[in-house]
């Protein structure tokens, strides 16, 4: 009876994370699977080497930095959670500070529910467990309303890649700024929420306060996010209002 060695499984399960991970969306490199796999650059390279000889279309996305799956090898099946990994991505939606925006945490709780649905009631009753037993407070003072809808009108711009036409409260001597802004990241904090990009008012790079924002509207203009900009760079709060 034949018996396939440890080194083959192991590469074997490695390929298929890859895939995963390939899938996914975002986008990895050598170095980020290297790190999400715990091995070397080398290991990485020789799997996606084995993937590309079973057929599997893998390509370098240098705009992105990234390798990425072709249209026709979108044939991986989605992947299934275990226990563990399951109930540690339901409980980072259930802690994240996006819930206290208004509409955000019912869609967001019933998201998480047709997730779980998926599983067997065995994994749903321990995870269930975790999100009655923990809480995200809620700030002192809750976001209004017009702040959601910026928020929500800043991340349809990211995700579809069209440029913002927004106005901007300046301090008491300036008049509000109009500009064309391009969204590249948006940087979360407990108090403090701000989104950095390109303003056209500005002719550059700039990072502005989510509170300055006084309205928010999506345009049919589309933008290109630079390539450094994609692996989130650590920036600093500046001063809210761009001026």
């Amino acid at each position: 009876m034949n018996r396939t060695s440890p080194a083959i499984v192991g590469r074997q399960a490695r390929a298929l994370r890859i895939l995963t991970c390939l899938q996914s969306g975002p986008g990895f490199n050598a170095d980020e699977l290297a790190c999400q796999l715990n091995v070397s650059r080398r290991t990485i390279f020789r799997d996606l080497d084995l993937i590309r000889n079973a057929g599997v279309q893998v390509y370098f996305d240098e705009r992105f930095d990234a390798y990425r799956l072709s249209y026709q090898s979108q044939c991986v099946e989605p992947p299934r959670f275990d226990e563990r990994e399951l109930g540690q991505f339901v409980l980072m939606a259930h802690l994240s500070l996006l819930q206290h925006f208004p509409g955000f945490g019912p869609s967001g709780r019933e998201a998480a529910a047709k997730l779980l649905c998926a599983y067997p009631y065995s994994q749903r009753i321990g995870i269930s467990r975790l999100l009655n037993a923990c809480v995200c407070q809620p700030p002192d003072q809750r976001p209004p309303a017009q702040a959601a809808a910026v928020l929500r009108t800043v991340l349809d711009s990211i995700r579809t890649q069209r440029r913002l036409r927004v106005v901007v409260r300046a301090d008491q001597q300036q008049p509000s700024l109009r500009t064309r802004f391009s969204p590249y990241q948006l940087l979360l904090a407990w108090n403090q929420w701000s989104v950095v990009g390109h303003s056209s008012a500005h002719q550059g790079q700039r990072e502005l306060h989510m509170s300055a924002i006084e309205s928010a509207e999506l345009t049919s203009e589309p933008f290109d996010v630079p390539r450094g900009m994609r692996r989130g760079p650590q920036l600093t709060f500046e001063s809210s209002t761009a001026g």
